[in-house]
């Protein structure tokens, strides 16, 4: 069962959302598309067929998202729970991404981090983010306390808009360990993304060696759907890696208990 004390108290939004996701029927069949623009001579059909509507019934579509408000320049979302402030990535911030990345330990639980890591590299990754934001296909938090302070780390979603799901992920400052502030961070963005993204299931993965990011998932409802053996490389060696998910639906049934 989700720990509910790591629920959001509040969502800073003062805007609307930068995307749509809904089905749309082309001349040459169904998408999910962003700000969708059929081509010259294409009629747009919103009617689901039969088979469409019942497997709706059954496994529903996502909430439709607004669109965005053009006049705001910088318009993704802050969270706010207990005690932590989620928050967009700044440039400022990337002295210390380079700094908890150059950790090894941190660098060693994760697929894609480096190390060495370059110093470059972190100004670089702080500043896509934003894009990523405005086409839909990933929101990044900064993880701080919410008194203010060093960041503690960071937590995103990967949005994949044509089967309306996610891919979680997450690194916390070496600081920040067994704390429960990671339990805190993820009950927040599962809020986030079922209630105000409307999506219907997120997944997330790590490396079998690393048992504490799994019981980070447990606690927010996740559960474990497999073992891929073998599945990446990590500095030569070939790691398992175990695979979590939630869907809306366990999430609202957790909600109700």
């Amino acid at each position: 069962m989700p720990d509910r004390r790591c629920g959001i108290t509040s969502v800073n939004f003062g805007y609307t959302f930068p995307w749509v996701v809904k089905t749309v029927k082309f001349g040459c069949g169904a998408a999910n598309t962003v700000f969708p623009t059929p081509c010259e001579g294409s009629q747009v059909c919103f009617r689901q067929e039969k088979a469409d509507r019942h497997a709706d019934e059954v496994h529903p579509s996502p909430v439709p998202l607004k669109k965005i408000d053009e006049g705001v320049e910088d318009n993704r979302p802050t969270l706010k729970t207990e005690k932590l402030l989620l928050r967009p990535f700044r440039s400022a911030d990337s002295t210390r991404v380079y700094e908890v990345c150059q950790d090894r330990e941190i660098a060693s639980r994760t697929r894609s981090i480096p190390h060495p890591y370059p110093k470059a590299a972190a100004a670089k990754w702080v500043a896509g983010y934003a894009n990523l934001w405005r086409s839909g296909e990933a929101v990044i938090f900064a993880i701080c306390p919410i008194e203010g302070g060093t960041l503690l780390g960071a937590v995103g979603l990967e949005i994949n808009q044509q089967d309306h799901n996610t891919e979680l992920g997450y690194w916390p400052a070496r600081s920040s360990w067994g704390r429960g502030l990671c339990t805190e961070a993820l009950g927040a963005v599962s809020q986030f993304r079922f209630d105000e993204l409307g999506l219907f299931r997120v997944h997330s993965h790590f490396m079998t060696r690393n048992p504490a990011s799994g019981r980070v998932m447990e606690k927010n409802g996740m559960r474990h759907e497999g073992c891929l053996r073998c599945h990446v490389r990590k500095w030569g060696v070939f790691e398992d890696i175990e695979v979590y998910g939630l869907l809306r639906s366990d999430y609202r049934t957790s909600e109700n208990v």
